[in-house]
């Protein structure tokens, strides 16, 4: 089978504000781009005919490809999406076959397959070595795996990998995502052990690469092979009393959250239902009027506080703060559910929430956006650095019917 890989993430970012170089890490698709246009301009070469002479060929990757067009798809193994684009992916969800598109910029257009990979991650874990010479200097190595922007706690970003330590071994690895496919990047530096996954949907391979590897390192060190990662229910949710209580909205909506077992279940005209665990503070409901949102809920000195379903608000019975609050008039024109012909990012949603403005994307991630003094906004997650700018226009009858994020136009949509 032959996959697309794309090792980069879907929204390309760039910081602005006036902090100093390397005090925030945000990963840039079009930063990635630039590089391509910045080495065709040196070389006099397109970015794929680069990345064909100087990675692909010296590695014998001779079943892989640094751009796809139409006559790849013919050799691809059929990629996947959900039948919902606008909304968090529920484990229920039905899968469509995904969008084709051609692609060929600096920030990710490879085509590959499994045994292709092996050898480019083969170089890896020598350092930029193969048995006919160096792809990268020793040096280049160190930039590539340097611990220059902490991604996360424990895991560094260097010029263009992602290095952390297990078991005080130094790994490598990098996440990659394209319109229907996916894939993972695993490397042991120490033992020389590495992992590719690559999956045709773009929820991604979960746990499968870590596994792997902990099989790999067993077996290499003589170890008993590690147990199977837990196949707990979904719904088990280790601290759900944090998260039990009552939750008024302003309307008088009540929403009634008790803890069971490991669980967290909405109590509803008798029935209890469990909330199914999406991400940190994130739950999601397997109900229609709680299906485009996930359910978010907000912590003051370490207790729940709050809970959110997109624009609605609900307070706990530990909430102590105001209850009432003012807005801008003209942001009653910007709620709304806004498209855009764009493969990676084709529509969001902007809700008011309390006194604030808040874009959520489909998968639930959530910008806050700022006025910029100009008519317009700055967005980006609350307390980090702006990433992206984003304006509204052509109001009618008390909407605006476009907004500009970052240069693209998405129009609202009918659909809420």
């Amino acid at each position: 089978m032959t996959f697309l890989l794309r090792f980069t993430r879907q929204w390309a970012s760039a910081i602005v504000g006036q902090d100093k170089p390397g005090k925030h890490f945000a990963y840039s698709n079009i930063g990635y781009q630039i590089m391509g246009y910045l080495l065709e301009e040196i070389t006099g070469k397109s970015s794929a005919e680069n990345v064909r002479e100087r990675i692909l060929q010296p590695l014998g990757m001779t079943h892989s490809e640094p751009l796809f067009t139409h006559d790849t798809y013919t050799r691809l193994a059929t990629g996947y999406a959900p039948l919902y684009d606008d909304r968090p992916n529920h484990s229920s969800s039905p899968l469509i076959e995904a969008t084709w598109l051609e692609y060929a910029a600096g920030d990710g257009a490879i085509v590959s397959t499994p045994s292709d990979m092996a050898a480019y991650l083969r170089m890896l874990l020598n350092r930029g070595s193969t048995p006919t010479g160096r792809i990268i200097s020793e040096d280049s190595f160190r930039l590539l795996t340097q611990h220059a922007s902490q991604e996360s706690e424990g895991m560094w970003y260097g010029y263009g990998m992602s290095s952390w330590t297990v078991d005080s071994h130094n790994y490598i690895g990098h996440a990659g995502g394209m319109v229907g496919y996916s894939s993972q990047l695993r490397g042991d530096m120490d033992d020389g052990l590495g992992v590719i996954a690559l999956v045709n949907f773009p929820g991604g391979p979960g746990d499968i690469p870590d596994y792997a590897l902990k099989l790999l390192r067993a077996v290499y060190e003589g170890r008993n092979l590690p147990s199977p990662p837990d196949q707990q229910p979904s719904e088990r949710v280790a601290n759900a009393a944090d998260y039990a209580g009552t939750y008024t909205a302003a309307d008088g909506k009540k929403l009634i959250l008790v803890a069971e077992n490991d669980q967290l279940l909405l109590l509803r005209d008798g029935q209890k239902t469990a909330l199914e665990p999406y991400g940190k503070e994130l739950f999601l409901l397997p109900f229609p009027e709680f299906a485009l949102f996930p359910l978010r809920f907000h912590r003051e000195n370490g207790a729940v506080t709050e809970l959110f379903y997109g624009g609605d608000w609900y307070a706990g019975e530990k909430y102590s703060g105001p209850r009432k609050f003012e807005i801008p008039a003209e942001w009653a024109s910007y709620s709304g559910h806004y498209r855009a012909n764009h493969a990676w990012f084709n529509n969001f949603r902007i809700v008011i929430r309390k006194d604030k403005l808040v874009l959520i994307s489909p998968e639930g991630s959530e910008w806050l956006l700022t006025p910029d003094g100009q008519g317009g906004f700055w967005a980006g997650e609350e307390g980090e650095p702006p990433r992206e700018q984003i304006n509204f226009d052509t109001p009618v009858h008390g909407k605006t019917l476009r907004c500009i994020l970052s240069g693209l136009s998405y129009y609202r949509t009918f659909t809420p």
